[in-house]
């Protein structure tokens, strides 16, 4: 995936920054149409895993362990209302995404660091129930496709 690099900023996928301008001018088609994608792009993973299902198996199973802690720690953080600590746990949790492809959870992590930033944190916290949902969809997904954490 493409990376812009802003000025004085950190670098940006091109989605997030595609989000964050429709944030800004008010349109959400985009995060829709994010949403309706697979949970996880399962063929870039094993591109990116090299074709190793073993390496695959160890990536989706780290995610499985670590998620439901990002949940948390996330709507801990919107809570205090700490952007700076929102921020760095978006950023977490893009990470993570991003190592699984999970495109329809990384446009909704752009939305709420988004609205962080813009000092919106209800509005963030709107989105909690997006990621949440999110993440259960990439649970099923792994189960699904017979994937177990290890």
């Amino acid at each position: 995936m493409p990376i812009v690099k802003i000025k004085n900023t950190f670098p940006l996928i091109l989605l997030e920054l595609k989000l964050i301008f429709c944030h800004h001018v008010g349109m959400t088609e985009n995060l829709k149409a994010a949403k309706a994608e697979s949970p996880v792009d399962i063929e870039r993973l094993r591109s990116y895993c090299a074709g190793l299902e073993e390496l695959v198996q160890k990536v989706l199973g780290a995610f499985m362990l670590a998620g439901p802690s990002y949940l948390v720690e996330l709507t801990t953080a919107l809570e205090s209302g700490n952007v700076e600590e929102i921020r760095a746990l978006c950023h977490k949790i893009r990470g993570a995404g991003s190592i699984v492809h999970a495109i329809p959870m990384l446009a909704i992590i752009a939305q709420i660091r988004q609205s962080s930033i813009d000092a919106e944190c209800d509005r963030a916290k709107e989105y909690l129930s997006d990621l949440a949902k999110a993440f259960t969809d990439i649970f099923d997904f792994i189960e699904k496709h017979g994937f177990t954490p290890s």
